[in-house]
């Protein structure tokens, strides 16, 4: 098992640097309740309280609060944790996301949308987190041994809000988001699924079919995505080609429409290295739009439904934004779930992120990338 961990581990993407907490060796049995919930706490309040003072925002000012967090899910919830720690309104709304894996984030920012599409002047906070500890698999199943290797511990909280008062200050407005559930195919409610191996031990299995699944999902996504962001020039590209195809019945190949002039940016799921080049190879995209995602992989692992926004700080950090940029979010998900959201800049951002910027106060300009070179980022 471990010569299996170590080769995965050579071939994953990630460096040395990833945070990981101690895994108590308790002979195998799964971490307690009360050390899941540790480790999930001290992150979502390092985050949220972080936030807060960022933002000068009083606990009492929050009205919504959607956590994510798959692997823990005690009662009373995190969402209550969180409201307990901080000492918010009687009023507050609360969700706590679980089950959901990766794509819990675009999730989130869909249900706080339509939150805010039933509420005025709402501010909602959501703050993601995946423990380590309780997803560890101590078992010798290949399959369900390649999550250790991948998954890190890290979280993110961001605010979003149709208050007015918030406008002047707001980054980014969510223009589009497209999210779709393929749960009722068999392969793809399999290709990610936590269940006990034949000696006991709980762990997640990755289906042999998940690279397939997941670009299947990518495919149909995009093509609901497709006709809201292209340019008019790639749609009548791409309706041309359709008309010679199918209505002329011309031997053609069929046209794939050039995602890089869509978007300036892309945010996308920071899962593994297999699925960034996935992703990579069937888009077509420049090496710069992907660098973001291999650097967060390489610098942090796969930290779960916080990941995009890893990355989203890595662009802020080191590239900037201009006004009017767009950014793609894209997200997988067990069950199998791809969900994208698509951001345009409100002004121009060039934020310096605690989690890109190393201890001595200096940039991340000479740390190795996942290319194995040195960064050379502007």
């Amino acid at each position: 098992s471990l010569d299996f961990l170590n080769k995965v581990l050579e071939r994953s993407g990630l460096g040395n640097a990833t945070s990981i907490p101690d895994v108590p060796e308790n002979g195998g049995v799964p971490c307690s309740m009360q050390q899941a919930r540790a480790e999930a706490e001290a992150v979502l309040f390092e985050c949220t309280e972080q936030l807060l003072q960022k933002l000068k925002l009083r606990p009492d000012q929050v009205d919504a609060v959607i956590i994510c967090c798959s692997m823990v899910a005690p009662t009373p919830s995190l969402a209550a944790a969180l409201v307990h720690r901080f000492g918010m309104r009687p009023d507050v709304i609360t969700y706590n996301l679980a089950g959901m894996g990766c794509a819990a984030s675009t999730v989130a920012v869909g249900l706080a949308r339509e939150l805010m599409q039933a509420y005025t002047g709402m501010r909602v906070l959501a703050v993601m987190t995946e423990p380590v500890s309780a997803s560890h698999y101590r078992g010798r199943n290949r399959s369900m041994l390649i999550p250790n290797a991948l998954f890190r511990l890290g979280g993110a909280a961001i605010l979003l809000s149709n208050h007015a008062c918030e406008r002047r200050r707001a980054k980014y407005k969510l223009s589009h988001i497209v999210r779709l559930h393929f749960g009722s195919s068999e392969a793809a409610y399999q290709s990610i699924y936590r269940e006990e191996d034949e000696d006991g031990h709980l762990g997640i299995r990755l289906g042999k079919d998940l690279m397939e699944v997941a670009g299947h999902a990518l495919r149909a996504n995009l093509t609901c995505l497709a006709p809201r962001v292209l340019p008019w020039a790639e749609q009548l590209r791409y309706l041309h080609n359709v008309l010679l195809r199918k209505v002329l019945e011309r031997k053609v190949l069929p046209y794939e429409p050039d995602f890089n002039h869509a978007f300036q940016h892309h945010k996308m799921h920071a899962g593994g290295r297999g699925v960034i080049g996935e992703i990579e190879k069937q888009l077509h995209l420049t090496p710069g739009l992907v660098q973001p995602s291999k650097d967060t992989l390489y610098h942090f692992g796969n930290t779960s439904a916080a990941s995009t926004w890893y990355v989203l700080a890595h662009i802020e950090t080191y590239q900037g934004m201009q006004r009017g940029d767009k950014i793609w979010q894209l997200g997988f998900g067990a069950g199998f779930k791809c969900n994208s959201a698509v951001w345009q800049a409100m002004r121009p951002v060039r934020d310096r992120h605690r989690a890109w910027i190393r201890k001595d106060g200096s940039d991340g300009v000479g740390v190795k990338d996942s290319t194995g070179r040195a960064s050379k980022w502007d």
